[in-house]
């Protein structure tokens, strides 16, 4: 089709121009449900790190960490799913211990600033934290909120502990 033939039918014209739209308009968007195999979940999550402690500071030494759930593409309907938290190297969850060497130091891990519950795997009085599985765009940052009890005289050294992540959906 030459330049003539578009003047002499505007039709055409029309009509390719048409087709070229089209060509490169966006196909219909939708959500896909996360958490198959084909879009599976993952997890991460940061350190919930105290810094120095002071155990005559006169208030219990607080920090933060967040754990990320995300799915593999970017708007997701995540399913319902809940988070537990293990016990990492204690015992119970009454308190949990971080470790330096042979010597420990109690704190805790709670599913709000107010610290009032203990976030665990819902056993023995503790809480998981559930979503009831709503529209997110790339992913859900869940904030995990930590305490140090005042008053513990331990030994100077570096002190941790390893949480196990459980998502279950």
């Amino acid at each position: 089709m030459t330049d003539h033939d578009l003047h002499r039918h505007p039709g055409r014209w029309f009509a390719l121009l048409a087709l070229a739209c089209l060509a490169f308009a966006p196909g219909r968007a939708h959500a896909a449900l996360c958490g198959t195999v084909l879009t599976p979940i993952s997890a991460s999550a940061t350190a919930v790190n105290f810094g120095n402690y002071d155990p005559g500071g006169g208030s219990a030494v607080q920090a933060s960490g967040t754990i990320t759930v995300r799915c593999s593409l970017l708007i997701d309907v995540l399913p319902s799913f809940t988070v537990s938290l293990s016990r990492g190297q204690s015992t119970t969850y009454f308190p949990r211990t971080m470790l330096s060497g042979a010597h420990a130091l109690s704190y805790n891990l709670y599913t709000s600033s107010a610290l009032a519950t203990v976030w665990g795997d819902g056993s023995g009085g503790t809480s998981t934290v559930t979503n009831s599985g709503v529209l997110q765009v790339g992913s859900l940052n869940l904030t995990v909120y930590g305490a140090i009890p005042t008053g513990q005289y331990v030994n100077p050294g570096s002190y941790a502990d390893s949480i196990t992540v459980t998502v279950t959906y």
